[in-house]
């Protein structure tokens, strides 16, 4: 199992819980993994400190680098485990960035990493994730489709292939960009807008690598305490990754392409 930004936050959370509600017979390694190695380090260290006192599964861990959106670093962390392991299970696209103010560099940065890095991390780990592996991609509620244009609605629900979300997040930057994007029925909020990308694109994403037995799942923790949440959030780590896990561990194969929270399938 992969997990992006376990150094903090939800992907610590998930990294911390996974280890103690992993009940199959076979090990599972789990590869946590940071942009910056210092951090990762300390963090992983801190957590297996934490998890001595806790009932563990038949699980161990692995640092490693990543950063996602750095195409030779996801390309290295993916070679790594196919070399050591054969292949993947599940992979928990959980780094994310939620910029400050609203312009269109804060797009730019904000699609990047949340939109498009996340995007390439999943479609290149499919060659390599096994028959009945995972693709778990942190979302949000703040990807729900409320508050968009009526007929932007109903293009991002008739997302039938990545290209298409891809399409729409193209226009998004564009239109921030010469200032149309209230006329033409967009949110001037970056951080909503690529997780509502994400949740599209998952659902194409989900179609096509259901022939190789893969199911793909996007998910909100809820309102986290985090840095990202400038700590406001109500929510401990180990309840923000209840939702992230339930799709790595527990969800249907039959409910691939959907959208979690709160522990269950939720609407978009």
């Amino acid at each position: 199992a992969i997990i992006s930004g376990a150094n903090q936050g939800v992907g610590n959370g998930v990294a911390n819980r996974m280890a103690r509600l992993w009940n199959e017979p076979q090990h599972l390694t789990i590869y946590f993994t940071s942009r910056n190695e210092q951090r990762g380090h300390d963090s992983l260290a801190k957590l297996k400190e934490d998890l001595k006192s806790e009932k563990v599964g038949d699980v161990s861990f692995e640092y490693h680098q990543l950063d996602i959106t750095d195409e030779a670093s996801r390309t290295k962390l993916l070679k790594d485990i196919k070399e050591k392991h054969g292949g993947l299970d599940i992979l928990v696209n959980n780094a994310g960035i939620a910029g400050q103010g609203f312009d269109a560099s804060v797009v730019e940065e904000t699609l990047k990493t949340n939109y498009y890095s996340t995007v390439s991390m999943a479609n290149e780990a499919v060659p390599i994730i096994r028959q009945g592996g995972r693709i778990v991609s942190v979302a949000s509620m703040a990807g729900k489709l409320n508050g968009y244009g009526d007929e932007l609605t109903q293009r991002f629900k008739a997302v039938s292939k990545q290209s298409e979300a891809d399409q729409l997040m193209k226009e998004f930057y564009a239109s921030v960009a010469d200032g149309t994007h209230e006329q033409k029925g967009w949110k001037s909020a970056a951080y909503s807008v690529s997780k509502a990308g994400l949740i599209a694109n998952h659902r194409a994403l989900a179609k096509e690598v259901q022939p190789k037995g893969i199911s793909v799942f996007t998910c909100c923790p809820g309102y986290v305490d985090t840095s990202m949440t400038k700590h406001k959030g109500v929510r401990t780590l180990d309840e923000g990754a209840v939702t992230p896990v339930a799709c790595a561990f527990d969800a249907p194969e039959s409910a691939t392409g959907s959208f979690w929270e709160n522990g269950k399938e939720s609407t978009w």
